[in-house]
């Protein structure tokens, strides 16, 4: 047994009064300025009245005693002090214990006998540091606390229709940007977009997008999976909402949420309480992404209030016709600004086939590899020194994808017809 677990047991064998915090470790920043201003607040005690813990946590020489440990990151594992706590107006007799397991710190106060306002006043130290001084508010990060970092994404680094702008604005941006007045008059509801369709089609981007532009707006956005919630012991959704009410206003950001339980199945009833107000939702605002939407939880995506849009990413819609295509493309060559082609005559050599914005990206990649592999660097070159794209190679290059997804024989198409 440890330092500090031999401190915890001789506590609980000498308890006074107790007041106990379990905290996230995504706060473990936050943990650590707590404690940081803690201790240059605690003072040695001479000739005070001690007794139980805090006579167990003093020296012989009547001093608070500190004890910690420390992460490879320089938060803190592990914490323990006694004496007098300055506490602004009035000084605090009390000892202080904080340790850590894998997803929770555990915060103690131990006071005199019924002294709950003490412990209370030194409590409102570490809440101050998880609310409003919290270092990770208006931060992207995962339920590690982790800060995550996003490329310079803007609306127009992702092809979608109007109308799934105009709806994630409304939903999402607007109540975020007026939070505090929303709340106050009584008009703030917390919001569910659900991203849904094929693989390919910019569901993630967009998401990224919109996860940007809610810490622009001063909110902050807890981006997870399946994968991290199931790590998180049970209830695991109780966690995340912890995590992302804590922070408020917050968005929680959840890719293919389809994989976090089967229809029916007590994870997805969990998650659908929270949504309901049945457990504390805290303001949370939701949206999440799946590549299966036929597969999700009828709980989750027919009722309105736990998911309130539902915007179908499919490029057989009219809305992902001609003019969402050349968006894409558009796109893709100004992000190879070393290649030269022409967006309207590659999705007029693509027609009817329903390709997803990855695929019509495949276009310009293979296309490109087709010309160096066959000319090598002497390949032609517009005027102003980029690589030509021409009808042949664009051609090419889509009979090369129509084998590689086998699109002719879902699609109908003549394994000789040209393209």
């Amino acid at each position: 047994m440890d330092r500090l677990e031999q401190l915890v047991a001789k506590f609980s064998a000498q308890l006074e009064t107790q007041v106990k915090k379990e905290v996230p470790v995504a706060f473990k920043l936050a943990v650590s300025n707590a404690i940081s201003q803690l201790s240059g607040q605690v003072l040695p005690v001479k000739g005070h009245l001690r007794s139980g813990v805090l006579d167990y946590l003093l020296l012989r020489q009547n001093d608070g005693i500190l004890v910690e440990g420390h992460e490879e990151d320089g938060t803190r594992n592990m914490y323990a002090a006694a004496g007098l706590f300055n506490c602004g107006d009035s000084e605090q007799l009390a000892a202080v214990v904080v340790h850590r397991n894998y997803w929770h710190y555990t915060f103690e106060v131990f006071v005199k006998k019924g002294d709950i306002t003490g412990a209370a006043v030194i409590l409102d130290v570490l809440n101050r540091h998880l609310t409003k001084d919290n270092p990770v508010k208006g931060k992207i990060i995962n339920l590690m606390g982790d800060i995550r970092t996003l490329d310079d994404l803007d609306w127009d680094s992702v092809a979608i229709p109007q109308q799934f702008k105009t709806e994630l604005e409304r939903n999402i941006l607007f109540p975020m940007k007026n939070y505090e007045t929303l709340r106050k008059r009584g008009l703030y509801e917390a919001a569910g977009v659900l991203l849904a369709g094929e693989v390919g089609m910019g569901k993630s981007l967009l998401g990224r997008i919109v996860a940007k532009k809610v810490t622009e707006l001063g909110g902050t956005v807890v981006m997870t999976t399946p994968h991290e919630i199931g790590s998180v012991p049970s209830p695991e959704w109780k966690y995340v909402f912890e995590v992302a009410g804590t922070l408020r206003p917050t968005l929680l950001y959840v890719e293919d949420v389809e994989t976090s339980g089967a229809p029916g199945s007590s994870k997805m009833y969990q998650l659908a309480e929270y949504l309901d107000g049945l457990e504390d939702r805290k303001d949370v605002m939701l949206v999440v992404t799946t590549n299966e939407l036929e597969s999700l939880d009828r709980r989750l995506k027919e009722r309105p209030g736990r998911i309130d849009r539902i915007l179908v990413f499919d490029p057989k819609k009219p809305e992902f016709g001609t003019a969402w295509k050349e968006q894409v493309l558009a796109i893709h060559l100004n992000g190879n600004r070393g290649l030269e082609a022409d967006p309207k005559e590659i999705v007029g050599l693509v027609g009817n086939r329903p390709y997803s914005g990855a695929q019509l990206a495949a276009i310009i990649s293979t296309a490109t590899k087709i010309v160096l592999n066959s000319n090598g660097l002497a390949q032609p070159y517009s005027p102003n020194g980029k690589v030509i794209l021409d009808r042949h190679v664009i051609e090419e290059a889509i009979r090369v994808l129509d084998n590689t997804y086998n699109f002719r024989r879902t699609l109908g198409f003549s394994t000789n017809q040209q393209t």
